[in-house]
C-alpha cells in the first residue's frame, strides 16, 4: 500500500512539508492552536464550572466504562463525558455518556469537525 504525500504547510507563504493529515508544519501548528485556544475560551466560559464538575463525576461514578467500547466487546475505563446532543448547557443524566478519551475524540471530530 503506498504511503501518502507529505503537505504543503496552510500558514500562507511557509514552504514546510507536513505529515500526512496534518494541515500545519510544527512551527505553525503551535501558533495556530494559541490563537484558536484563544478564541475558544476557558472552560468555565464554555459551560464547563462547579456545576458541570459533580455532573461528570457522578456520571463516571454511576458508569465506569466506556460506553461506546462496551458496545464492540471491548472493557475500558471512561475519562470523559460526552454531550449525546451536543448542547453543552443540557446537562440531563440522559443526554451524557461516559467514554474513554478516544471514543470521545473520535466522536468530537465526527460531529464538530475538530478533535475534542
Amino acid at each position: 500500500m503506498p504511503n501518502r504525500l507529505k503537505t504543503a504547510c496552510a500558514y500562507f507563504g511557509c514552504p514546510e512539508l507536513c505529515e500526512p493529515g496534518q494541515r500545519y508544519c510544527d512551527k505553525h501548528k503551535r501558533q495556530y492552536e494559541s490563537v484558536y485556544n484563544k478564541i475558544r475560551g476557558s472552560a468555565a466560559s464554555r459551560g464547563y464550572n462547579k456545576r458541570w464538575q459533580k455532573i461528570r463525576a457522578m456520571v463516571l461514578a454511576d458508569e465506569p466504562l466506556c460506553r461506546e467500547c462496551a458496545k464492540h466487546g471491548i472493557v475500558k475505563a471512561a475519562t470523559d463525558v460526552h454531550h449525546i446532543d451536543g448542547n453543552v448547557a443540557n446537562m440531563d443524566r440522559s443526554n451524557l455518556e461516559p467514554l474513554c478519551h478516544e471514543c470521545h475524540s473520535r466522536k468530537t471530530a465526527a460531529e464538530n469537525g475538530r478533535w475534542g
